[in-house]
């Protein structure tokens, strides 16, 4: 008898230790269904996670560089199946179909915003090709227009080029149609993993490109006080760019520091910089010019 009821507590302990993983399994389970099934953005909205903004940049650019190493497979790979079918596309004619625009080329993100279901993605991409020339700053080319397609559960994504008038209406919309991304060789996301330094010289790189590329654009990021000081109109800073060409061509960073979403710098010219960054590339610049920089 005493033996038959030590078996029957050894079973019911079994049984409540079952249980405990059972629940235990359930939870981290459930936890995980939910993390894929809820939405993150359900409203179409401006990317403000940098890390996924130059991530979504990066593999934007791909398409750029698989026509300069005339790769026709990989970037056919990449591109949305709709995309390739409404445009005949086949590996022998897709590094012909993109060359004019794409050749010797990098693209440049400027504006991305993203709507979500679950674990599917859209990321609208507003940005710039610029011209690689060698032992010479990008010049600004072509501006673009691009959904990516991103699927959060296999990492795999699918860009459709669009237009303007594409990218304006996904802005206002409030309906969109996510597609189930298949995976192949070429398609896996990369994703960027951008250390504070990094981060720190890709914004000091943008203005400064900006600057030589397109002074107005370059002037809309400066602060007021910078303006107030030293260029209360546009033409006295483009007078400064134009005087100082040569000098702005190698300015690279020397020093930096960082607090929350600011960045100090020190070139190596001995200018002081504070860019405070929003989001993705909006962003205001302070400077401090000696009067000889003036």
């Amino acid at each position: 008898m005493l033996k038959f009821k030590e078996n029957k507590i050894t079973i019911i302990v079994l049984i409540i230790i079952l249980a405990i993983i059972v629940g235990i399994f359930y939870f981290f389970n459930q936890q995980e269904t939910e993390r894929v099934e809820s939405t993150e953005y359900l409203e179409i909205e401006e990317l403000n996670d940098s890390s996924m903004f130059f991530s979504v940049s990066e593999n934007i650019n791909k398409i750029c560089e698989y026509v300069n190493n005339n790769e026709p497979t990989k970037l056919i790979n990449i591109l949305d199946k709709e995309y390739i079918e409404q445009n005949n596309l086949t590996t022998n004619n897709i590094i012909n179909y993109f060359q004019e625009d794409y050749q010797n080329t990098t693209f440049k993100s400027h504006d991305t915003y993203v709507v979500s279901d679950k674990n599917l993605y859209k990321y609208y991409i507003h940005g710039y090709l610029y011209v690689n020339m060698f032992d010479e700053p990008s010049t600004i080319t072509e501006e673009k227009y691009f959904v990516l397609n991103y699927d959060l559960n296999s990492l795999t994504y699918s860009i459709e080029p669009i237009n303007k008038n594409t990218y304006n209406e996904a802005l206002e919309s409030s309906q969109f149609q996510f597609k189930e991304i298949s995976t192949n060789d070429d398609n896996k996301f990369t994703q960027l993993n951008l250390s504070s330094y990094n981060l720190a010289v890709l914004y000091f790189n943008d203005f400064i490109q900006t600057t030589i590329n397109d002074p107005e654009e370059a002037y809309k990021k400066l602060d007021t006080s910078t303006i107030d000081d030293y260029f209360p109109e546009y033409n006295n800073f483009y007078e400064y760019v134009n005087s100082n060409i040569e000098t702005i061509y190698s300015t690279k960073v020397e020093k930096y520091s960082k607090s929350g979403n600011s960045y100090r710098y020190i070139d190596n010219n001995g200018i002081n910089y504070i860019i405070n960054v929003s989001h993705g590339l909006n962003y205001s610049v302070q400077i401090s010019l000696d009067e000889e920089n003036n």
